[in-house]
């Protein structure tokens, strides 16, 4: 794990340094890190995941980053993962400079499993959003997926960097 954690360092720390070369006659002051968990650590629970994620936060600004922001955690077929995507919510709630930019990946169905975890029925554009309903065998967010998180997502970036207001965020639908 250290080892992953000083290569990250390093890279980051190089880009940047690339970056201020490269683009010298640009603003470069803001940096931001888009995190999308691609696992959803459900086994660690609400408290160690917050944990986790502060850490990681301190790790990004200490290396310079001024904004997180998070698109929050799909379903993987884990209940437990509730407890992420609320741990998810309220970092963004405590930290000024983490924003939730959009839940729709919470909202993309999970092939082959029950919708108990929704407070109504999940809208048709977040259907067929992964691999899985297109025979492969595994539940990835595909291309239709990742356009939705996309057209979500990019107007709460323009609200926050251009016009310094917070995240308008959909209709919350998952029961967390």
């Amino acid at each position: 794990e250290c080892e992953a954690a000083d290569y990250f360092d390093e890279k980051v720390s190089d880009f940047f340094s690339d970056c201020k070369i490269k683009f010298k006659e640009d603003n470069i002051d803001e940096k931001i890190l888009v995190w999308l968990q691609g696992e959803s650590d459900s086994q660690l629970g609400y408290d160690l995941y917050l944990e986790q994620l502060s850490k990681l936060h301190k790790k990004c600004k200490n290396l310079g980053f001024t904004k997180f922001f998070m698109i929050r955690v799909g379903y993987w077929g884990d209940d437990k993962i509730l407890d992420i995507m609320r741990a998810q919510e309220d970092f963004c709630k405590t930290n000024d400079d983490a924003y939730m930019l959009t839940r729709v990946c919470s909202f993309m169905k999970f092939y082959g499993t029950n919708e108990q975890i929704y407070k109504c029925n999940i809208p048709n554009e977040f259907m067929y959003c992964r691999d899985s309903f297109y025979g492969f065998d595994n539940q990835h967010i595909n291309e239709k997926g990742f356009k939705i998180i996309a057209e979500y997502a990019v107007p709460n970036i323009l609200r926050i960097l251009l016009d310094n207001e917070n995240p308008i965020l959909e209709t919350e639908i998952v029961k967390i």
